[in-house]
């Protein structure tokens, strides 16, 4: 049977890969429209110092580093089930537009503005995550 998602049927190990990409994408959806206070180890202190030595301090910013890893994992998850490049480039265009849209669903419902940065580094996290993927299925590839 043909069908399935971008060129081939989906085995078992794809349909796996795509339901854990479905979950994880309604767990960061749900928890990105929670209500500020209820989110606030990722959105208050934004910056936390770490000294490395000698008297450097680097920031960690808690925030950035949720949404580099929300979209990268999802990136990685539903490209997982693909084998074309091609088809990975639109799963990555696709939770890209899922990430504007949640930014935009937080300013409608919560009265805030539109936080662009935000969105930012989640296409970081794509973009990440597709880089994370291509070369983990050259890998694959070469290896069997």
């Amino acid at each position: 049977m043909r069908g399935g998602f971008g060129d081939a049927q989906l085995t078992p190990r794809r349909r796996i890969a795509l339901a854990f990409a479905v979950a994880i994408t309604a767990a960061v959806f749900a928890f990105s429209l929670l209500p500020w206070r209820q989110k606030a180890f990722t959105t208050g202190v934004r910056a936390y110092p770490i000294e490395i030595g000698d008297g450097a301090v680097i920031f960690l910013n808690l925030h950035r580093i949720a949404h580099w890893t929300a979209f990268a994992v999802i990136t990685i998850a539903f490209s997982a089930a693909a084998r074309r490049i091609g088809v990975r480039v639109a799963i990555a265009a696709a939770v890209l537009g899922l990430a504007w849209f949640i930014e935009w669903a937080e300013a409608f419902l919560y009265h805030s503005g539109f936080e662009r940065y935000d969105v930012r580094d989640d296409a970081i996290g794509i973009l990440a995550g597709l880089i994370l993927i291509q070369l983990a299925m050259t890998v694959w590839k070469r290896a069997a």
